[in-house]
């Protein structure tokens, strides 16, 4: 039983990593979804700027071409982290169903137990029973 009991212990731990993990790899496409944006932010606000400032207006195309290559980049790894996402949550579905899987068999084991520990006790007061009859019906 500790054995099945350690198992489950394991499975769960495994389990918690596995969703760590999803967790992280949440937060990271996150955060490189916000930098996508920040640069359309950044590229609007330097349009913006150009218009009003003649000297800026020369080399607003070099910057949205820098600001567009960061984009595309960026997207290549919200991609990626897509790709292993879906792994790491795939992970996590059988992690989990490994550790339903320990913990119905402990659960079976333990109630398997406690029906023999009631058997026997069953059969105790019934033997207890059968005694007291048998002296209430040997003549005194």
């Amino acid at each position: 039983m500790k054995t099945l009991e350690r198992l489950v212990d394991m499975a769960r731990l495994d389990l918690d990593q596995k969703r760590r993990k999803v967790n992280e790899l949440e937060a990271m496409r996150q955060n490189f979804s916000d930098r996508i944006i920040q640069i359309d932010n950044e590229i609007a606000a330097e349009m913006k700027s150009a218009q009003i400032d003649p000297v800026l207006a020369g080399n607003i195309g070099r910057f949205i071409e820098a600001a567009r290559d960061r984009q595309f980049r960026l997207r290549e790894s919200l991609a990626e982290i897509d790709r292993e996402l879906e792994a790491a949550r795939d992970e996590v579905t059988e992690a989990f169903q490994e550790k339903k899987r320990f913990e119905l068999v402990l659960e079976r084991r333990k109630a398997e137990r406690r029906r023999a520990a009631d058997r026997r006790e069953q059969l105790r007061l019934d033997e207890i029973g059968l005694r007291r009859s048998l002296e209430q019906r040997r003549p005194g």
